[in-house]
């Protein structure tokens, strides 16, 4: 589905410029958590990606951990500022984390890519890895038009409830907000990026004719000749009190 990590990169910047779930997510770390940390010491950022969101949220910290478990996206990512950086190169349910550790965790996007079986674990460990009165900001999709996709192609469609009910059940203070937004894309090209990183994080392939051809039925709206996509990004904030 993509030739080399730069391509995947490539593809999800396409898909960060053409919506507001990048601004959405940053405005909620830096409005809703950011001022209410007891402590700005350590970041904890789950999966950098193209590490667009990283950099905005770096400078708030003395020190930050990143865990990605590509190592060109690791090793080239880029921050000119003065947090400490400390890279990792792992998946996150493969680390060891210490406890108490972290005032911020961060895992955006990465849900996906982490075995169904070991989601609520992660999360678990996440929650044990953070300072008394700390936060963990969970961001993932869940929308219609990505998982209509997801199963023309035979994938398995991400589904949210258990992770829902697990923080809910097993934490005291949880917050769950969405942000919907409809993506307009002129270009075939560029939805076709776009929907190329959805199957990915599916673990699924499609031949390009054929994406093609299901984006064309599927997100095309013949009275302006563009494609749309509908967007309905989760935050799961979970603030650690005892």
């Amino acid at each position: 589905m993509f030739i080399n990590n730069q391509d995947y990169l490539n593809a999800v910047d396409t898909l960060i410029k053409s919506n507001k779930n990048l601004e959405n997510r940053t405005n909620l770390i830096k409005d809703e958590v950011l001022p209410f940390l007891r402590s700005h010491q350590h970041l904890l950022d789950v999966g950098i990606g193209c590490g667009t969101f990283t950099r905005q949220i770096l400078p708030f910290f003395k020190k930050a951990t990143l865990v990605e478990p590509e190592k060109e996206i690791l090793q080239s990512f880029f921050y000119a500022g003065k947090t400490k950086l400390e890279r990792v190169l792992s998946s996150i349910e493969n680390i060891s984390l210490s406890t108490s550790e972290y005032d911020l965790v961060v895992m955006s996007h990465v849900l996906y890519h982490i075995p169904e079986s070991k989601r609520l674990n992660v999360i678990q460990k996440l929650y044990d890895a953070t300072t008394e009165k700390g936060t963990i900001v969970i961001v993932y999709e869940d929308s219609l038009d990505r998982k209509a996709l997801t199963m023309n192609f035979g994938g398995t469609c991400f589904n949210s409830e258990p992770i829902l009910n697990f923080c809910k059940n097993n934490f005291s203070s949880v917050d769950v907000s969405t942000f919907e937004n409809q993506i307009c894309y002129d270009q075939l090209e560029d939805v076709h990026n776009v929907c190329r990183v959805y199957l990915h994080d599916a673990f699924i392939t499609a031949e390009k004719n054929e994406l093609s051809r299901w984006i064309k039925e599927n997100l095309k709206d013949e009275r302006d000749e563009k494609f749309y996509i509908k967007s309905t990004q989760y935050s799961i904030k979970i603030k650690k009190v005892n």
